[in-house]
């Protein structure tokens, strides 16, 4: 719809009637027989505040089940219509509490009514199709013209300009106005009486406007500007003297009603509407996609020059890459000597593969074939079938697990697992953990605690899969062979200090449980292997866990309790498996003298780090062996 603007005449004749309009007000500060207090005692009655209510108060709420609120839509904070077609804003919480602070057991039905104009809303009232109307001007001169009568304010505000910058004198020539709100235009001709006044369908074609220039500047409550204004490109506010004061509105003579109101607005607290509208600030400006990447241009035609390079990029070094992979072919074929020993080691490690996993395997498939036929035998009997059924599926999840930790391996062990450094969030991660092992603790009523309290920065660079599997893997050994109502933590402290872009971590899982044997500590990596305790008490399990959880290097703890980092390292490097024996080990420890150092290299280790771990160093090292 195209802007309403004002003729010269229409203008001229507001003007008149303007001047007239403050000559009454200021012969009612003068006059003794029509002064203000008496204009405000016929248009805003007062209740007193009370434990008790008058008895024209009580007739009032007994006689009427029903309140009918008429609200003005488009009016955030103080009111709107949802997209349900329900109230909200300030009137939605302020009718309610009202009701419910004052004395009795009052508790009428409310029902909300939306208009799209101020007029709309006070004819409503006039008409009695409403009981109540919010808001209004606290202004005693303008309940008089408009033919209601106000209640003492629910809420006062100051009053911003909003203007296109830069400032200017005649930023005040031109004045949008929302045609359907009579509040605005009543307080922009009150103190604007020269300015041009051009009415738009809604407050967001007056800020489009502004925007576009076709007008100067726009009169908004401070509530709204903010939030209205703030995000737009080249407008500001600049705040004003005055302040607007927003009230309840009832028919006159309607005293008993306005009279339970002013009552229950004393209860509720001269601070109650300014603070309830701050829920409601948020939801005043839509605040689209469009927006958002228009706000941002620069940025997102940077991303696109990224990703355009990251393109160009990516295809050099596929060129690069399958230029290295032809040399590395032509290489391999000339070390047919060697892919034949490796074929026979493959055949070797698939031997002892069969040996170790014909057990484990044979066992749930042996199980799941023996309930099947039970089942089938069992007919008519669905609670034993259930239960044959809950058996073969345990068995069959069983022998799952078994054959997912053995792929694992496979693909480690022949190099096609490679680490995808990442941005992650340490949180996210242990969270996702947390989900995976509560479920399995709870099933044996176990306590299970983490502990993320030393961590304070929680973005890194990791394989967010892999740091997942090791967790897993460490925290479902805990609960398998923790009894129930054992309990299980796990702790990540973050250690300082670290270099500059870089944290040190350390992840403890700790838990009451069997523990392990001295003698099982040298092999507990080797895959297939199980400490014989678990294998006694019945414990389910492939003995692949820890293998597939220490794949690419130790750091061993000189000080441990059960067995010292010494004979550990004793222990893994006399195993028969040479990638085993050869994982790389570096030593940790408080003493950082020479004869320390060389006790660490007689024991076979690869190197020696004092506590606390310099991050560094330790990258350092890591380079060095890798």
């Amino acid at each position: 719809m195209k802007p309403m603007t004002f003729r010269k005449e229409q203008m001229i004749q507001q003007q008149k009637a303007d001047i007239v309009t403050n000559i009454f007000r200021r012969l009612l500060h003068i006059q003794d027989t029509l002064d203000v207090d008496e204009l405000h005692k016929k248009y805003s009655a007062e209740s007193s505040v009370t434990i008790f209510l008058l008895e024209k108060e009580q007739d009032w709420l007994v006689e009427h089940d029903t309140v009918t609120v008429g609200y003005s839509n488009d009016y955030l904070p103080y009111c709107d219509t949802d997209k349900d077609g329900k109230a909200t804003g300030l009137v939605s919480d302020l009718i309610p509490d009202m009701f419910d602070a004052l004395p009795g057991d009052y508790k009428p039905d409310i029902i909300y009514r939306g208009y799209n104009s101020q007029n709309e809303m006070v004819e409503a009232l006039k008409n009695g199709d409403v009981d109540m109307i919010f808001p209004v001007s606290s202004e005693a001169w303008y309940a008089e013209q408009e033919g209601y009568q106000e209640s003492t304010n629910v809420v006062t505000s100051p009053i911003d300009l909003a203007y296109r910058e830069p400032y200017t004198g005649k930023m005040t020539a031109k004045i949008a106005v929302n045609k359907n709100n009579q509040l605005q235009y009543n307080y922009t001709v009150q103190n604007y009486p020269d300015a041009e006044i051009i009415q738009y369908d809604s407050i967001e074609e007056c800020i489009k406007a502004l925007k576009s220039g076709e007008v100067g500047s726009t009169i908004l409550s401070a509530r709204r500007a903010n939030y209205l204004v703030g995000a737009e490109k080249k407008l500001n506010v600049l705040p004003l003297e005055n302040t607007e004061d927003r009230c309840i509105g009832v028919a006159v003579g309607n005293t008993a009603l306005l009279q339970i109101i002013n009552h229950g607005l004393s209860i509720l607290g001269e601070n109650y509407g300014l603070n309830h509208t701050y829920t409601y600030m948020d939801a005043m400006r839509n605040y689209t996609a469009m927006d958002f990447i228009q706000d941002n241009i620069w940025i997102f035609t940077g991303i696109l020059i990224v990703i355009f390079l990251c393109i160009i990029w990516y295809f050099c070094q596929r060129d690069q890459n399958m230029q290295k992979q032809a040399k590395k072919e032509a290489k391999q074929k000339q070390e047919l000597e060697n892919a034949l020993t490796i074929a026979r080691q493959a055949n070797r490690a698939r031997g002892v593969f069969l040996r170790n996993m014909s057990h484990d395997i044979r066992t749930p498939l042996n199980a799941i074939i023996g309930f099947a036929k039970l089942a089938m035998k069992s007919e008519g009997n669905f609670e034993q079938i259930q239960d044959y059924l809950n058996k073969i599926s345990v068995s069959g999840n069983h022998l799952l697990a078994i054959v997912n930790d053995v792929l694992e391996v496979s693909r480690i062990e022949s190099g096609q697992t490679k680490l995808e450094e990442l941005p992650c969030n340490i949180k996210n991660i242990v969270d996702e953990v947390e989900v995976i092992i509560q479920g399995q603790a709870q099933e044996k009523t176990q306590t299970f605690i983490v502990d993320t309290s030393k961590v304070k920065d929680y973005y890194i660079y990791c394989d967010r899969l892999r740091v997942k599997e090791v967790l897993v893997n460490l925290l479902g050994n805990a609960v398998k062979f923790t009894p129930k109502g054992g309990k299980i933590e796990l702790r990540i402290i973050q250690n300082e200090p670290a270099p500059e872009g870089y944290a040190n971590y350390e992840v403890h899982v700790k838990d009451n449980g069997c523990g392990m044997s001295p003698e099982f500590m040298g092999k507990m990596f080797l895959p297939f292997e199980r400490e014989r305790t678990s294998t006694v008490s019945g414990i389910q399990g492939t003995g692949l866990g820890l293998s597939i959880a220490k794949q690419f290097v130790v750091l061993m703890d000189i000080q441990m309790p059960v067995m010292d980092g010494y004979m550990a390292t004793k222990k893994i490097r006399s195993l028969e498996d040479s990638d085993l024996a050869n994982i790389p080990i570096i030593a940790l420890s408080a003493n950082a003298f020479e004869e320390d150092r060389k006790a660490s290299a007689d024991a076979g280790m690869n190197g020696h780090l004092a506590k606390p771990v310099n991050v560094s160093e330790l990258l350092k090292m890591l380079c060095k062996l890798f």
